[in-house]
């Protein structure tokens, strides 16, 4: 055993950083491939100061802890829809995402038609669309498409503009207990920095052509920002069902964080997708992505006339 073991532990740890920056360097080859799921928030290894390396043993060993710990805050938590990760699991994987096991108010949930309460004051929802230029991105949980139009939405006094649509499969809302293929999500925001979502439900039959530009350039590559597809536009216009009939109630985000007080508008009437264009989606997220539904409580549901 040599006289001076603090020294011999030092002499050492150059070798230990040496290879724990060569496994970082590793990690984050740009070469490595990808595979088509979602950015794990997981910090790769974080080397410690090259001058803790001379310095005491203890003394490394806590500013190696320190760079690790602040590592693990870079980036929200990960989730899945199934899994250790999954939708009955999201409410413990962070203090952010507490409403998706504490809320009251939670989206989505079962729309029991005959339970749905007729209501006259209920205004039209007032639809401005125009082309919505392709910009879409996968970002592992689902396929979406980013707005950069003037497309808005009007119910009474409120106007909402359009920030992104983007698809859940099987559907999240059921009717009568059950879910259809898929729903389409059109999330708005309006001058409070409030959301409303217009929901679409679709099943399985006929091609839908509407849904064509966005579905046949699906990309199967995950990433965090949409991209152009030139001389590519969606016609939001003619997914909209002919009867303006709609279920609204209060509810919340269907993904983490589950922040609630989100206004729900789900249009009664489905559209019809075909199976190939399901698949098309299906494919590049890799098996269902939809949370189940969620208890009502005392919340009712409301139906247009």
């Amino acid at each position: 055993m040599p006289r001076h073991p603090r020294r011999a532990i030092a002499a050492r740890l150059p070798l230990c950083a040496a290879a724990l920056v060569a496994l970082v360097h590793c990690a984050a080859d740009p070469g490595a491939p990808v595979t088509p799921s979602a950015p794990s928030a997981e910090p790769a290894a974080v080397a410690p100061p090259p001058e803790a390396a001379h310095a005491d043993p203890a003394h490394a060993e806590a500013a190696h802890a320190e760079a690790a710990h602040a590592g693990a805050h870079a980036g929200p938590p990960h989730w899945t829809y199934g899994g250790e990760e999954g939708a009955g699991h999201w409410g413990d994987l962070s203090a952010d995402y507490a409403a998706c096991k504490t809320g009251g108010h939670q989206s989505p949930i079962d729309i029991v038609t005959a339970k749905a309460q007729p209501d006259k004051g209920l205004l039209p929802i007032e639809i401005s669309y125009p082309a919505v230029p392709l910009q879409i991105f996968n970002n592992g949980h689902t396929v979406q498409v980013t707005n950069a139009t003037s497309a808005s939405m009007k119910v009474g006094g409120d106007t909402w503009k359009l920030l992104q649509f983007h698809f859940h499969s099987p559907s999240e809302h059921q009717v009568d207990g059950k879910n259809l293929d898929l729903e389409l999500h059109l999330v708005h925001k309006n001058d409070k920095g409030e959301l409303s979502v217009v929901g679409l439900l679709f099943k399985k039959g006929k091609e839908n052509k509407g849904l064509a530009p966005v579905l046949d350039h699906v990309p199967t590559e995950v990433s965090k920002q949409a991209s152009p597809v030139e001389g590519v536009s969606v016609d939001l216009k003619s997914l909209l069902p002919a009867s303006a009939r709609y279920y609204t109630y209060d509810g919340s985000l269907t993904t983490p964080p589950c922040s609630e007080g989100v206004h729900w508008y789900v249009m009664a009437s489905v559209g019809e997708v075909s199976d190939a264009q399901l698949q098309q989606f299906r494919g590049a997220t890799h098996g269902d992505t939809n949370r189940p539904v969620m208890a009502l409580g005392a919340r009712h549901v409301s139906r247009s006339k």
